[in-house]
């Protein structure tokens, strides 16, 4: 009896990504992106002297208000299936005043 070994390959299909801001759109061009790379990669390569004291970055899929935001440590090529993508960057404050949202 033969045994045989299927192996399965994946093939990265998204290429790269454009950064915009609301301010200035695009941000940065043409940036690649590899297999494994998270939008937390992205964002130390674009702002590598950052966190803000009490801001973080929220990278969404655009400004509209119906548009997704993503996790850091998602991986990106799992998300997006285009072979290019554009992501924006806002600033949001990480001050939560609990007793506002409970009683």
């Amino acid at each position: 009896m033969i045994d045989s070994i299927s192996t399965s390959t994946t093939i990265l299909k998204l290429h790269s990504a454009t950064i915009h801001t609301k301010k200035k759109s695009p941000f940065k061009s043409n940036i690649h992106i590899t297999n494994n790379m998270t939008f937390q990669d992205l964002l130390i390569f674009i702002f590598p002297n950052v966190p803000l004291d009490g801001k973080r970055f929220l990278i969404k899929s655009s400004l509209d208000t119906n548009s997704k935001t993503f996790l850091p440590e998602q991986i990106i090529s799992q998300i997006f299936i285009e072979e290019h993508i554009n992501l924006w960057i806002e600033i949001e404050d990480i001050k939560i005043e609990f007793d506002d949202l409970f009683d």
